[in-house]
């Protein structure tokens, strides 16, 4: 004959399933089965009735879409658009101090065709790591090879620019100047010596700035540019 102990029935309205024990000692006790609807805690939890909190951390599944490894190359993309900016700035500061403003960080020069360039190749680098981040865009195993020319021409294309800025000094602005004022110089030294506007080396996309520059230089110095021309190259495939 089966009977229901006083603990037991202490516990029938926990979420614990109704001990029962049997009449005959050291016979192993029973267990009535749950009834529908109730929760039941398990001294072995199971994945089948653990909560779906708990299952949903330690079940296995599939990345996020963007993991570490794919959101690297849009950090650095993002990471030295922000420091050529900020470089822009800190740069016309410390070395051409009264024309520095708001407008140095160059957020909106050549406006619209700048902002639309690095708004399009934003939105590239994002797509791209998001819905395919895994994905090896190189031919051939050379994206490491590709990566470090790019840091290359990244590293070397700002400390050229960088260096012109710094060595023309108040005789640098970001704004083709119409009028020459007196503090400004001719210089045909130093990175100037070799190119012609070292500020915009490789950057096709200021070609109208710099046909602008030429007209405009060419008026300010007369002869003494035009020799400077003969004896430089503005570096700039495509242009000259």
């Amino acid at each position: 004959m089966i009977s229901r102990s006083r603990h037991t029935r202490d516990l029938s309205d926990m979420d614990d399933p109704v001990k029962l024990t049997s009449a005959a000692p050291g016979a192993p006790p029973l267990t009535r089965p749950p009834q529908p609807g109730r929760l039941v805690r398990a001294s072995q939890p199971s994945e089948a009735v653990l909560p779906r909190r708990q299952q949903l951390v330690f079940s296995p599944g599939p990345p996020p879409p963007c993991s570490p490894e794919a959101r690297s190359g849009g950090s650095f993309f993002w990471g030295t658009l922000s420091l050529f900016h900020f470089l822009e700035f800190w740069t016309t500061a410390a070395y051409n101090t009264p024309v520095a403003d708001v407008s140095s960080f160059l957020l909106t020069a050549n406006w619209p065709a700048y902002p639309i360039a690095h708004t399009a190749a934003s939105l590239e680098c994002l797509l791209t790591n998001y819905f395919w981040p895994d994905r090896a865009w190189a031919p051939l195993g050379t994206g490491p090879a590709l990566v470090a020319l790019g840091i290359v021409l990244v590293v070397g294309g700002q400390a050229i620019r960088a260096g012109a800025m710094i060595q023309c000094g108040e005789s640098f602005n970001h704004i083709v100047q119409h009028s020459k004022k007196s503090s400004h110089a001719l210089i045909t030294t130093g990175l100037y010596s070799v190119f012609r506007h070292p500020a915009l080396v490789m950057w096709r996309f200021f070609y109208g700035r710099i046909a602008n520059e030429e007209l405009f230089l060419t008026k300010f110095f007369g002869d003494e540019y035009v020799q400077h021309q003969k004896n430089t190259g503005i570096w700039i495939p495509f242009v000259g």
